[in-house]
């Protein structure tokens, strides 16, 4: 086998005396190991290229002046993309299409071209709709434009609807453009935009929502276009800046209170092809022209007369009119809408035609100004609130149809002297005559059946009033804080006398309770200060809580023998109360029952009496002897606290216990027995009974009795037998 010559070492070798050759070439001749390429002086710049779109480019280079060697190589750089001139816009964007613009490169003069976006405003919140290919607007996100275009488009989904709430409470929002892909405008969605002056609707939305623009105070003037066939309630309502709105054809449906409060609107424009609603002089009307729906406020007539075809005057039509000083209603109307006419604070009188049949509620409510009224003769029933706080109110005529006058209808009618209530009317509602300040005096005919609660409550200038015998029930508080009423004849046909229904009538000396009556309510005579005496029949099986307390001036009163309850509170407060006759039918005397009666010297309980309440007859301070029966099994918290006069008391031997502080500062009572049949005594007993000797049967303390049973440790005498 041959020896093989490597040929490695000999390429090695070559190449390091090329290295050396290039080394040591010097133009100068000179050794090239002595050039150290550390001057400046000897370093050459070779400049760099920029590279274009259609040939490349090469970095800056560095190159030694005395020998020629490269010190820094130059790199190639790739072309570029074209560089754009200046731009020139085809077609502007709108919101619907994106727009176009046009340049050629400054090097190579090929002509480019770029889309430009739609308009929109940028961050609003959205969420994709059910089939994946649309979005509604749900908020303003982080988008901080005062004027809002919201975009056709968001990403690949197309807008078609604005949420509930979107935009509501939005204060900065000053104006607004909508998409003509938007089909829906929900509740709510710019509600109080308080700042919103001016708001595009476009042909594409068919349904405006509930309270959609309502409380958008700065908003002067709004277009409802041809598309729209639904207006929610109160879409505008308290759009106070509001004069003029024009609806178009398709409008099928404007909800209740649309424009209500709109205070400047001088017109409202209805297109000649709507199908069902219709202008006439500005104000709203539906198409048959028999409703008349909303008047516009801002008008400046001081009068104004119903057309004679209407038959309906609709909710809130004249709501806040402050500048009519009369309105002429036709023979022709029927119905008079809940709050059609509140708060026409320059409306001085009225008149009802014969054919109405029905007065809305709050149908005059605060017409401040109002000081008559004719109620026609066909008007069955007058709702609730109808003429309240007509605080002018003199004088009202009811017709003779009227059956129900409903709960408040002349409440806080504070001028309101007299009033004629016609024999077709049955039912007078809650509060009916409330706060009527003035009346003096009202005839409740024959056909009323039934008075509501607080009907009359707080006519503090009724002296006298009938109930007839077709009543059967005194409601809760309905001649309450009647202050100026001396006398009332409850009559054979009352059953019960509910709570409150006298309490606070100052003037009233003496009332006669008819045998019919079974109950008395809670507080029924409460704060009759005047009351002298009454009778109560044995008919009677309940009486309420507080149902004489505070009465001070009556002095005596006899409990009859159906009743078994002492209720709480009952007698309290009567200073003058000198006796009472408790009989054998009462079981239980309820709580304070008979507290701070400071005139009652005695007292008997008997022996169907099982409990005395709490504090039952706490500071009567006037009692000096009392008889607890055999029955009597327990005796309440403080049942005798402050009886600074009582002598002396015995306890049975049926009772088992005596609450905290029973005879707690008794501070004339000397002696007191306690039987063995005590197993409870509770804190403080006999506390500050500081003429006080305790007899106790017992040979010592019992374990149920308090450690503090005794705090003032009065003597006591144990194991006492009585001898």
């Amino acid at each position: 086998m041959k020896n093989k010559i490597s040929i490695a070492p000999i390429l090695m070798a070559i190449m390091i005396i090329a290295l050396i050759g290039t080394m040591v070439s010097c133009n100068n001749a000179g050794d090239a190991a002595n050039c150290k390429h550390d001057d400046p002086s000897e370093i050459e710049i070779i400049p760099s290229v920029a590279p274009t779109c259609t040939e490349t480019g090469l970095t800056e280079g560095m190159k030694c002046i005395e020998c020629g060697t490269m010190v820094v190589y130059q790199t190639i750089l790739p072309t570029i993309e074209c560089v754009a001139g200046d731009w020139i816009i085809e077609k502007e964007p709108t919101l619907y299409d994106f727009g176009l613009k046009y340049t050629s490169c400054i090097f190579c003069g090929k002509q480019l071209e770029e889309t430009i976006p739609r308009l929109g405003s940028e961050g609003l919140d959205y969420e994709v709709n059910a089939d994946g290919e649309t979005c509604t607007i749900t908020g303003l996100g982080t988008c901080e434009d005062s004027d809002i275009l919201i975009p056709y488009y968001i990403g690949k989904y197309k807008v078609t609807s604005i949420c509930a709430q979107a935009f509501y409470f939005c204060f900065s929002l000053t104006s607004i453009t909508i998409p003509d892909s938007v089909t829906s405008v929900g509740d709510y969605a710019f509600s109080d935009c308080s700042s919103l002056t001016s708001i595009t609707i476009p042909d594409s939305v068919t349904s405006i929502g509930d309270y959609a623009f309502s409380g958008c105070s700065s908003l002067k003037s709004i277009n409802i276009p041809d598309s729209v066939t639904s207006i929610g309630d109160y879409a505008f309502s308290d759009c106070s800046s509001i004069r003029e709105i024009i609806i178009g054809n398709s409008a099928a449906t404007i909800g209740k209170r649309a424009f209500n409060k709109c205070w400047s609107l001088t017109t409202i424009e209805i297109d000649e092809n709507n199908q069902h609603y219709k202008s006439i002089d500005g104000n709203l009307y539906s198409k048959d022209g028999k409703t008349l729906i909303q008047y516009a406020l801002a008008k400046k007539d001081k009068s104004f007369a119903v057309p004679d075809l209407v038959t309906c005057i609709g909710e809130y039509a004249f709501n806040n009119c402050d500048s009519l000083t009369s309105i002429n209603i036709p023979d022709s109307v029927a119905t008079i809408g809940d709050r059609a006419f509140s708060s026409c604070d320059s409306l001085t009188s009225i008149i009802i035609p014969d054919l109405a049949t029905s007065i809305g509620d709050y149908a005059f409510y605060n017409c401040g100004a109002l000081t008559s009224v004719a109620i026609g003769n066909s008007v069955m029933s007058i709702g609730d609130y109808a003429f309240s706080s007509c605080s002018s109110l003199k004088s009202v005529a009811i017709g003779n149809s009227v059956t129900s006058i409903g709960d408040y209808v002349f409440s806080n009618c504070t001028s309101l002297t007299s009033i004629n209530i016609s024999e077709s009317v049955i039912t007078i509602g809650d509060r009916a005559f409330f706060a009527c300040f003035s009346l003096t005096s009202i005839t409740i005919p024959d056909s009323v059946t039934s008075i509501g609660d607080y009907a009359f409550y707080y006519c503090d200038s009724l002296t006298s009033i009938n109930i007839p015998e077709s009543v059967t029930t005194i409601g809760e508080g309905v001649f309450g804080a009647c202050s100026s009423l001396e006398s009332i004849a409850i009559p054979d046909s009352v059953t019960s006398i509910g709570n409150m229904a006298f309490s606070v009538c100052f003037s009233l000396t003496s009332i006669i309770i008819p045998d019919s009556v079974t109950s008395i309510g809670n507080m029924s005579f409460s704060a009759c200060s005047s009351l002298t005496s009454i009778t109560i029949p044995n008919s009677v099986t309940r009486i309420g809580d507080m149902a004489f307390s505070s009465c001070s001036s009556l002095t005596s009163i006899t409990i009859p023998n159906s009743v078994t309850s002492i209720s709480d509170f009952v007698f309290q407060y009567c200073t003058s109360l000198t006796s009472v006759t408790i009989p054998n039918s009462v079981t239980r005397i309820g709580d304070m029952a008979f507290s701070d009666c400071s005139s009652l010297t005695s007292i008997t309980i008997p022996d169907s009496v099982t409990s005395i309440g709490l504090m039952s007859f706490s500071d009567c301070s006037s009692l000096t002897s009392i008889t607890i029966p055999n029955s009597v099994t327990s005796i309440g918290d403080m049942a005798f606290f402050d009886c600074s006069s009582l002598t002396s008391i015995t306890i049975p031997n049926s009772v088992t216990s005596i609450g905290d502080r029973a005879f707690f500062a008794c501070s004339s009572l000397t002696s007191i027995t306690i039987p063995n049949s005590v197993t409870s005594i509770g804190y403080q007993a006999f506390d500050m009974c500081s003429s006080l000797t305790i007899y106790c049967e017992a040979e010592s303390k019992l374990a149920g009795w308090n450690s503090d049973w005794n705090s003032s440790n009065r003597p006591v005498v144990w194991g006492y037998t009585g001898e």
